[in-house]
């Protein structure tokens, strides 16, 4: 398994991967892209594993972005991280 295999974990979100009825202002909308409950299902697990060292967010296309729709989601996803991150590092300082 990929994260078992490595110490560290460089998580980059591209956001064009979401489909674009969640994510329209991107460079690549994609209509049969993920769901976005999948893409936090996938950076909670990543974000318990207490690998993470870095998190972005990339191809957010303010041009594109209708009502800041994407935006929002790119928000969403930053707390999605933080929230684990921080809850992962509560949990190794109780120990």
């Amino acid at each position: 398994m990929f994260i078992a295999e490595n110490d560290d974990i460089y998580v980059s979100v591209c956001t064009d991967v979401f489909s674009s009825a969640y994510a329209p202002g991107v460079s690549a909308p994609q209509p049969f892209g993920i769901h976005p409950n999948s893409g936090r299902v996938l950076i909670r697990h990543i974000a318990s594993t207490g690998k993470t060292v870095t998190f972005d967010i990339a191809e957010v296309s303010p041009r594109y972005d209708s009502g800041n729709i994407t935006s929002k989601l790119a928000a969403i996803l930053i707390f999605e991280i933080i929230d684990n991150l921080g809850r992962f590092s509560l949990k190794t300082e109780e120990e």
